[in-house]
């Protein structure tokens, strides 16, 4: 799969990191008595491309009505699933969160939807 045209040609603008969060865990250190929500399946420095939407730019042709503020493109085989928080990690999105709203996958690449979530860029998870 390697040396298909269209997938090398795809992989050239993945010029942006990012961690995935995964499942998160919630768990209560010893000696507290509130839960705290870490992500010991993150997966860091994956290769993505992280895009701003403009305008209204929502999915409404697919029925849907997200609020979505970005757009970020990961090469097939990346695990990332609805609900699941990316930290951008490079590039003009450094530090910011994003909560996956929508996952669509296609023969070269996988698209994701996203919101921009400031509570998490507050608490810094990842």
């Amino acid at each position: 799969m390697i040396g298909t045209p269209g997938l090398q040609s795809f992989q050239r603008l993945l010029y942006h990191k990012a961690t995935i969060g995964g499942r998160p865990v919630s768990d209560v250190p010893a000696g507290k008595t509130e839960s705290v929500t870490t992500y010991p399946n993150a997966v860091e420095d994956v290769d993505c491309n992280v895009q701003a939407m403009s305008g209204r730019d929502r999915l409404l042709g697919a029925g849907l009505d997200e609020n979505a503020t970005h757009r970020i493109w990961f090469a097939v085989g990346t695990d990332v699933l609805y609900g699941d928080l990316i930290k951008a990690t490079s590039g003009p999105f450094t530090g910011s969160y994003y909560r996956v709203g929508f996952v669509e996958k296609f023969d070269h690449h996988i698209e994701v939807t996203v919101r921009l979530d400031d509570d998490m860029k507050v608490k810094d998870p990842l």
